[in-house]
């Protein structure tokens, strides 16, 4: 069975991307033997050379490590959350870039909506980023316990919008 992977991304990232949940769901636990290029190819119906692509752009962040038997998960915890917390924020930004992209003036047109000002659709952009953010940090203060970041990120927010 192939793995169900969106090719709107470069093939390798979302496959390294897979590879990281696999890490962090515990299929791949810390210090443990990667399966081979051809092993993992097969299972998610890529070439082994995407595989490859993907094993580099983890060994890139520390995630996984080269030996001299393979490839191995990194034995060091700390290194897969801090890749896990900038992956999370990677996602946070771009929600808001798609929130906040241009073309909603076409949208409008094509569902036939009643144009709104310039302002109101500001301000509706300001509130629903606001929301997104807050949703991605309770996600990775949920996961990670990390109260200063989630109350400092807080903070922050309520002084924009005052």
């Amino acid at each position: 069975m192939s793995w169900d992977i969106d090719v709107s991304e470069k093939l390798y990232q979302r496959l390294a991307n897979e590879i990281f949940f696999r890490i962090l769901h515990g299929k791949y636990r810390t210090g443990d033997k990667m399966p081979s290029y051809t092993e993992l190819a097969k299972e998610a119906g890529s070439s082994p050379e995407t595989v490859r692509k993907a094993f580099r752009e983890l060994q890139h962040y520390g995630v996984i490590e080269k030996m001299r038997r393979g490839y191995f998960v990194t034995a060091d915890e700390a290194v897969v959350m801090a890749y896990r917390q900038q992956y999370l924020t990677t996602i946070a930004l771009l929600g808001s870039y798609m929130i906040c992209r241009e073309d909603q003036d076409d949208t409008a047109k094509s569902l036939h909506l009643i144009p709104v000002s310039k302002a109101k659709l500001t301000a509706a952009k300001m509130i629903v980023t606001f929301v997104f953010s807050i949703l991605i940090y309770l996600l990775l203060f949920i996961t990670t316990f990390s109260a200063e970041a989630v109350l400092h990120f807080f903070a922050c927010r309520i002084a924009d919008l005052h």
